[in-house]
């Protein structure tokens, strides 16, 4: 039997039926760890279960120091302590709300509004008698507290739950609680976190069935994607950025040039209220090997050349070869669920060797963009891993970047190796320390070589591999389609675009609001 969800607290095993199925969990089957408890070590071998908050004990030995460090570089704050419901200022009060936030992975189970009726107290001493939001550390007295739910379509559900995923992620979890202070300038700020099996503050129950629930619906669709009857092919995909430059290093906006929607198009962004489109962007159509991406990706850059009629200006990738502008090489799965664990293999064996080619620019992306672990599901059942900078720097790049995101995608249960789990590579990626990075290369290069799908995609992999060894960083300046045999200043030749876009972009895509750019 498998596709099953457990709980483990440390002692013992428990299903949605309250009852040991077949003498414990399979490798289909996911486990959650409840509390701080550590998992048995046979968790560790290949082929076991999932085990999801497998990092509890070590978050619990977490001080807040550590806490507020790794929050501080993904760009989410942590409240200093004891937070006031009201504050007097010139006479008048203002209202912080609470939020708490119940995550799973990258979902959210439940958020709600946390409702205390109190005595507010102000800085004078003055009380006033309301119902205000809160929990935690407060300075209030007679609290009685309840909750009230918050809906997807409320304007505090986005920034509470992509603030509480972030953070669940940052600090080695896959699934917990997060209580959030909302003040009115709409600022978000961590209160707690509490692990599954925790009881939120002022509240005695833990909601294990909830957790039980998530775990179980996880196995049985990771159950379901590797039946015979229903699998279906890997496919990889993406869609890279550039930028295009004139002779005053002054960017020139892309969709003078290309139309939205197509195989090579433009990204929409919002500068000084405005949409606009500076950004180049390629669609290729997914397909099945990373080789036949990077064909179609020369022919996209090839059917942009014939329509950019400037030959004077300069194409540039990279991380952010123009001050300001973050360009982003993101990389679309199909075909495989999307896990926690996951997402940390590609942060690790794409993400982390990326960055050690990265320019010294590429820093200033992060934490705005370029957070390990970020994603975003599709309509069409896949998911988009966003932390990627552009690699159209390079054709070896581009293929590696896509092998070995393949690569873990189809060995996410043999890749065992994670350096961005441990604290010290993820903090040398926030800052951009290449010299610390290096130090997992042999150890990744190790890992990967010993997994079954690595002798297919060796050859986009190992030229890659190579120019790290030789410590080799991108040079952003430059234009990179000398680097793909796209003669500058020339008129490229038209290719066959259905044969290479991606049709269904357009239909799938919104508005990028990206306000950091300029």
């Amino acid at each position: 039997m498998s596709g099953i969800g457990w709980l483990w607290d440390g002692h013992r095993w428990r299903t949605r039926e309250e009852r040991q199925v077949g003498g414990g969990p399979e490798a289909s089957d996911v486990v959650l760890v409840i509390g701080d408890a550590a998992p048995p070590g046979a968790f560790a071998q290949a082929s076991a279960p999932l085990v999801l908050n497998g990092g509890a004990k070590r978050f619990a030995a977490l001080n807040r120091e550590d806490i507020r460090d790794r929050l501080h570089r993904i760009g989410v704050s942590l409240s200093a302590g004891v937070v006031r419901h009201a504050e007097a200022a010139s006479g008048d009060w203002r209202v912080v709300r609470f939020i708490r936030v119940r995550v799973f992975q990258d979902q959210v189970l439940d958020a709600c509004w946390v409702r205390d009726h109190s005595t507010l107290q102000g800085r004078n001493g003055e009380k006033k008698h309301a119902t205000a939001f809160g929990s935690g550390n407060r300075l209030l007295t007679n609290a009685r507290m309840d909750t009230e739910p918050l809906h997807p379509q409320q304007a505090a559900y986005r920034k509470a739950s992509s603030t509480a995923i972030r953070t669940i992620y940052a600090l080695g979890l896959d699934a917990g609680i997060v209580e959030l202070s909302l003040d009115g300038s709409k600022k978000c700020a961590v209160q707690s976190v509490l692990l599954p099996g925790e009881a939120p503050s002022g509240g005695q129950n833990r909601d294990e069935a909830k957790w039980l629930d998530a775990a179980d619906n996880l196995a049985r669709r990771m159950a379901e994607s590797t039946s015979p009857r229903r699998r279906a092919p890997v496919l990889i995909g993406a869609d890279p950025e550039f930028l295009l430059v004139n002779g005053k290093g002054k960017v020139v906006p892309a969709d003078r040039y290309l139309g939205s929607g197509h195989g090579a198009g433009t990204d929409a962004v919002v500068i000084g209220g405005k949409i606009a489109r500076p950004v180049a962007e390629l669609r290729p159509a997914p397909a099945a090997s990373p080789a036949e991406v990077v064909s179609r990706i020369r022919g996209l850059l090839s059917i942009a050349q014939t329509r950019i009629e400037d030959t004077t200006l300069r194409w540039v990738a990279g991380a952010m070869p123009v001050t300001g502008f973050a360009l982003g090489g993101h990389i679309h799965l199909s075909g495989v669920p999307l896990t926690n664990r996951l997402l940390r293999q590609l942060d690790s064996y794409v993400a982390i060797p990326l960055a050690m080619a990265e320019a010294e620019s590429g820093r200033a992306r992060r934490p705005k963009f370029g957070l390990l672990g970020d994603c975003r599901q599709q309509p069409h059942g896949g998911f988009e891993y966003r932390t990627l900078p552009s690699w159209l720097v390079s054709p070896s790049a581009c293929e590696a970047a896509l092998s070995l995101a393949l690569l873990c995608a189809l060995e996410t249960d043999q890749l065992r190796y994670c350096p961005a789990s441990e604290e010290r590579y993820a903090a040398a990626y926030y800052r951009g320390d290449r010299v610390t990075l290096r130090e997992c290369l042999e150890p990744l290069i190790s890992s990967m070589r010993a997994v079954p799908s690595y002798a297919k995609l060796a050859t986009g992999i190992e030229p890659f591999i190579d120019s790290l060894r030789r410590s080799e960083i991108w040079d952003e300046t430059l234009d990179f389609r000398s680097a793909w045999a796209l003669p500058s200043g020339e008129r490229g030749q038209s290719g066959v675009l259905a044969d290479i876009a991606n049709p269904s972009v357009r239909r799938l895509r919104g508005v990028n609001h990206r306000t950091d750019l300029l």
